[in-house]
């Protein structure tokens, strides 16, 4: 993955007919390492599980209706021991990171981050763009595209655009999250009335647009709606020129346009302010300190590669995801690739559990990748389980985090994850209290 740039100036022509050998659109150009397409590892055929979407359901569904089961593997509890109670870079000097034999990576703490979430007139999401300031004077803005499969809380594999449907913005905030190991300082909404109160100050905004953006109208005519190359937006016209899409043009590519307008957006912003307060305060103060920095900023997009299915999809990049954290996520020296991969097994039957008990995983650096039914909903101790002997500090660390539970070990490992969780009644009272 190399850092995201704006399309150089080709005609308009250029822009609109760039295509693959089989002619289908082609990726944007600073996406051309792409790999296509991603095929997820089967896992081995699991024991029978309850599978109810009312308590954790769990499934791949396309918005055109298709459904891909996620198989999910769980291990049988018996023989448990109880224990107990771009320009992307490794590092600053470019040295690789050092790998810990532990699984857990802390939560950044190099400087405060902002989830912003762009809706349109209907309420679906139609952007995700992240800010994570660094402790000195810089930072990254990273564009997520909204067709991003990720792993949703409670109901598996689905497109984070699907998150804010079935749970609103703060599911959708807890599921990136989760896959970045980082806690947002703030999650704010943008809809179209939000974008005119939060720049009709700025007055109009000039914007180097890097591809001309079309529709086709009602007519059938083609209908120019803002040609490539500078134009001038007004606090009424910013919410369309980010959310609307242009013939042809695919979710990563209208990134692009993205970048163009947050560019323009914080040097304008900076030319407004005299010193910012903390950005901790709230997200109006993080934006300034953010156009504070508006010359250091680092534009990137979420590593991601594409995957088969009839709508556009994409799967995250696990190698360039690597790469950004440790960019925006500097750990205390754990490489970012091993963070313990977790999965939340619901013990009790009671509906909504995985949504809270990720949240309170979020501070041990671990990632949620599965959430599912236990066998039999009978647990009144929450268990956690590790299979090798290098995660049993991350099974006590998770286990201090939850407050309550045992820390057992499974004779025979698994390759799916490293910790399974089988909530209890004892967390499941806690964390719905």
């Amino acid at each position: 993955m190399v850092t995201p740039q704006l399309y150089d100036q080709d005609t308009d022509e250029q822009n609109r007919r760039r295509r693959t050998r089989d002619g289908a659109p082609q990726l944007s150009r600073y996406n051309a390492k792409m790999r296509h397409p991603s095929r997820r590892q089967l896992l081995p055929k699991p024991s029978p599980i309850q599978r109810t979407r009312g308590v954790l359901g769990m499934a791949w569904r396309g918005s055109a209706g298709w459904i891909l089961p996620l198989v999910v593997l769980v291990a049988s509890l018996v023989g448990l021991y109880v224990i107990a109670g771009d320009r992307l870079r490794g590092s600053d000097d470019g040295a690789p990171l050092p790998t810990g034999a532990d699984a857990v990576a802390s939560v950044a703490t190099a400087g405060p981050s902002a989830l912003l979430v762009q809706l349109d007139e209907g309420g679906a999401a139609v952007a995700f763009t992240l800010l994570a300031l660094d402790g000195d004077a810089g930072g990254t803005v990273v564009f997520v595209p909204a067709s991003t499969m990720v792993e949703i809380p409670g109901f598996g594999l689905d497109e984070l655009r699907r998150a804010v449907e079935l749970g609103g913005v703060q599911l959708a905030s807890l599921s990136l999250a989760n896959l970045l190991s980082l806690d947002f300082a703030h999650v704010t909404v943008l809809n179209a009335a939000d974008w005119r109160a939060t720049t009709r100050a700025l007055g109009t905004l000039s914007v180097a647009n890097p591809a001309r953006l079309d529709r086709v109208a009602d007519d059938g005519r083609v209908e120019v709606l803002w040609p490539q190359g500078p134009i001038d937006l007004t606090s009424d016209e910013i919410a369309g020129f980010l959310a609307v899409r242009a013939i042809e043009e695919t979710d990563l590519e209208r990134m692009v346009r993205h970048q163009a307008f947050w560019t323009a957006y914080l040097t304008a912003r900076s030319g407004i302010l005299g010193t910012a307060d903390d950005p901790t305060a709230d997200v109006d103060a993080f934006l300034d300190e953010a156009a504070v920095r508006a010359e250091a900023l680092d534009y990137r997009i979420l590593p991601v590669e594409t995957v088969g299915g009839p709508d556009e999809l994409y799967g995250v990049d696990t190698a360039g995801l690597t790469d950004l954290l440790a960019v925006i996520a500097p750990t205390d020296g754990t490489d970012p690739s091993s963070r313990v991969r977790v999965q939340v097994l619901n013990g009790v039957g009671t509906p909504g559990l995985a949504e809270p008990v990720t949240a309170r995983l979020l501070p041990t650096g671990a990632v949620v990748q599965l959430t599912g039914n236990a066998l039999e909903f009978d647990h009144d101790v929450t268990q956690i389980v590790y299979y090798r002997d290098e995660h049993i500090e991350s099974a006590l660390r998770i286990r201090d985090e939850l407050g309550v539970g045992e820390v057992v070990k499974q004779r025979d490992p698994i390759d799916v994850v490293d910790i399974t969780v089988v909530v209890g009644r004892d967390l499941a009272e806690l964390v719905t209290e």
